[in-house]
């Protein structure tokens, strides 16, 4: 664990909850918005509890960086047969609805390869940092 404190409470009031509203309003069903996927969506967009919306990022980010970010700053462990369910169940749907670009930076790198990772859309990205803004 790193050195701060992990605030688990705030992350869920702060960030979880509008997370998923946000994927709500967007469309997905209540699988592709349910805590597993609002986790990702911050994730994908490097917010931690401190953050503001408005300091959201686009990291080149893989399934296994996703699941160290939600246990370092949500304070959620999931187990390693959670890549799949990440993947599967909340990537896979960003990815068809085109809130999240699949290797950006080497589209033809081998689905199977463990450097496969993924980043928010530039559209996805100014959506997260415009929420709560009169924007």
């Amino acid at each position: 664990m790193s050195q701060r404190e992990i605030k688990p409470e705030k992350m869920r009031q702060e960030k979880l909850s509008p997370a998923k509203m946000i994927l709500q309003q967007l469309g997905f069903g209540p699988r592709q918005s349910n805590d597993i996927a609002g986790y990702t969506l911050l994730a994908l967009a490097n917010l931690t509890p401190e953050l503001l919306w408005s300091e959201a990022t686009a990291p080149l980010c893989s399934i296994k960086e996703i699941i160290d970010f939600i246990k370092e700053n949500c304070g959620e462990s999931y187990t390693p047969n959670t890549h799949e369910t990440i993947r599967n169940e909340v990537v896979k749907y960003f990815v068809a609805s085109d809130l999240v670009a699949p290797n950006p930076d080497k589209p033809d790198r081998p689905t199977n390869s463990g450097k496969y990772v993924y980043q928010l859309s530039p559209a996805t990205l100014q959506l997260l940092r415009s929420f709560n803004t009169d924007q």
